[in-house]
């Protein structure tokens, strides 16, 4: 029973910054382990690299290159990319469209200062937001759209991709007891203390 206060009173440590739209909470239950700053600066900065490729709202991504270039050519996409398109058309396959990344053009009515699509324009999108439009080419690793109209949104599903790669990038790097939390979604590594997380 000695020990039980001693681990009691041991403060994780904690780390926070902006990123996929959200806070993302960092916490390491054990805080003497060794390299915890650095691999904690090194998985924010792999978050914010797929962030980059991954996002509508970053004009320079590859995400909206694709946009850009719907109907027109393909573009160049990085493994991590073409995974989570790959993962986007398995999701909107399986439930039928219920799940759909080719919904960018409805999706940006949400965007903060943007009217509201009327009920016409609500109807153009749709008529061009079918999953088939999004065309994979795994072997040369490229993308497109091949309807002029269509946009894709990862919104509904990279987040969890990414962060999955973080935990992955602080496990590779020995971290333990690891609690990543990006806006609610929350993942965890096993705790060295055999503890449970309180999420």
């Amino acid at each position: 029973l000695i020990p039980l206060p001693v681990l009691a009173d041991v403060r994780p440590a904690k780390f926070r910054r902006a990123l996929l739209g959200t806070q993302i909470d960092l916490v390491v239950a054990q805080p003497e382990q060794p390299g915890i700053a650095q691999a904690v600066e090194d998985a924010f900065d792999a978050v914010q690299r797929l962030e980059r490729q991954m996002s509508r709202f970053d004009r320079t991504s590859t995400v909206s290159q694709i946009n850009r270039l719907a109907g027109q050519a393909s573009v160049d996409v990085s493994a991590e990319v073409m995974a989570v398109l790959q993962l986007a058309q398995r999701r909107a396959r399986q439930t039928a469209g219920a799940f759909n990344p080719v919904l960018g053009q409805l999706t940006t009515q949400a965007d903060p200062g943007t009217a509201a699509l009327t009920p016409d324009q609500r109807r153009q999108w749709v008529a061009h937001a079918g999953i088939e439009a999004l065309e994979l080419d795994t072997a040369r690793s490229r993308a497109r759209l091949h309807d002029p109209l269509a946009r894709i949104d990862l919104g509904g599903v990279a987040k969890l991709y990414i962060m999955a790669a973080a935990m992955e990038h602080l496990d590779r790097a020995g971290l333990r007891g690891v609690l990543l939390n990006g806006g609610g979604d929350v993942m965890v590594s096993p705790r060295a203390d055999g503890l449970p997380w309180r999420i």
